[in-house]
């Protein structure tokens, strides 16, 4: 078995990962039978990671720590070889890189005594030394990860139609402004909405919150069905990689600038990529077909305002006020739909 020493000498021989195609310089544990154990370096600069091979579900319900992530499609960068693992990372505080030391000194211990152990009994097995990690934040909450994967389905539907009118990925992501309105340009301001009932009911969070800004604002609701279901596999990472696949120029090269709005605004949202297997290995998000995506015009619903209370004032100790509302009237049209998400874009542009 190696020592301590051993394994850092192994890290310290590894070339830097090449992270811009998913590639990943690798040493198996030579005292290990199987290359189920890889070890090699990230590029924030050299950081110790290491891989245990395994389709996700094979790790159970994985603990919420930091530095841990599942990859789909890690690659050998020798061999081109793609495969399934855990990837733990160092931490980026002084002592990660010997905290992974440790964790791979107590993995090959584990492995040693019973080298038959699946995937989620090691990881059981080794949590007590993984919380050296340190702990993430909490992820989102369900309701919160249904509300980001509509704000997605709108951002593709807005790509997928700049590209047939000539408006590009930079100018289209500008408009998910994530402030006081969701998406805004031209004068045209969505609210985007995600319900997990059958019927359109939606959760407004103040009484303003779907006020005109002035007189020439139109105001409208993105409605869409989503709800927690097991039947489907396709969960939060899904949703924002259909928008990633999306931020690229004509040639397929990637658009930085828009990229990075991207990632801005999920992080606005609280999404932390560090919690992808945690998303991954719960249920995933599955559209409701009696409740595609379509667009309401605000005005003309029935809801409330300051002109429903006396006085035009809210009664005496009431601060604020939310309340839910269904939605009865009829969506626009796809037509009608279309000439608003391109006012949004070009008139915005």
């Amino acid at each position: 078995m190696e020592s301590i020493e051993d394994i850092q000498a192994l890290f310290s021989g590894i070339q830097l990962a090449d992270p811009s195609e998913h590639r990943w310089y690798i040493e198996p544990v030579p005292s290990l039978a199987s290359s189920r154990i890889l070890l090699s370096r990230g590029p924030h600069p050299g950081d110790y990671c290491l891989f245990i091979k395994g389709p996700l579900r094979s790790f159970g319900r994985l603990p919420s720590l930091a530095s841990i992530e599942h990859k789909e499609d890690a690659k050998d960068a020798i061999t081109g070889e793609t495969f399934p693992a855990l990837r733990i990372s160092a931490p980026r505080i002084p002592q990660g890189n010997p905290a992974v030391t440790h964790i791979v000194y107590e993995l090959i211990r584990q492995i040693g005594e019973d080298p038959e152990v699946d995937n989620a009994s090691l990881i059981r097995r080794v949590v007590w030394i993984l919380e050296i990690l340190g702990r993430k934040g909490a992820p989102m909450s369900p309701e919160n990860q249904r509300g980001l994967a509509a704000e997605c389905l709108l951002l593709s539907q807005l790509l997928t139609r700049g590209r047939e009118i000539g408006v590009g990925p930079e100018a289209v992501i500008d408009k998910w402004v994530r402030g006081r309105r969701d998406f805004f340009g031209g004068g045209i301001a969505i609210e985007v909405k995600a319900t997990s009932y059958n019927v359109r009911r939606h959760h407004i969070s103040s009484l303003g919150q779907l006020d005109k800004d002035d007189d020439s604002e139109k105001v409208f609701i993105y409605s869409v069905g989503l709800r927690h279901d097991p039947s489907t596999l396709r969960c939060l990472p899904d949703y924002l990689q259909a928008v990633e696949e999306q931020l690229a120029a004509p040639s397929g090269n990637p658009l930085p600038a828009a990229q990075e709005a991207f990632e801005r605004n999920l992080a606005s949202a609280g999404y932390d990529s560090s919690h992808e297997g945690l998303y991954r290995s719960g249920e995933g998000i599955l559209q409701n077909t009696v409740l595609p995506p379509r667009l309401f015009r605000v005005e003309g619903l029935d809801r409330l305002t300051i002109s429903s209370f006396k006085n035009d004032q809210l009664p005496s100790g009431v601060v604020s006020v939310s309340y839910d509302i269904e939605i009865f009237s009829e969506p626009l049209s796809l037509s009608a739909m279309n000439e608003i998400l391109d006012s949004l874009m070009v008139d915005g542009a």
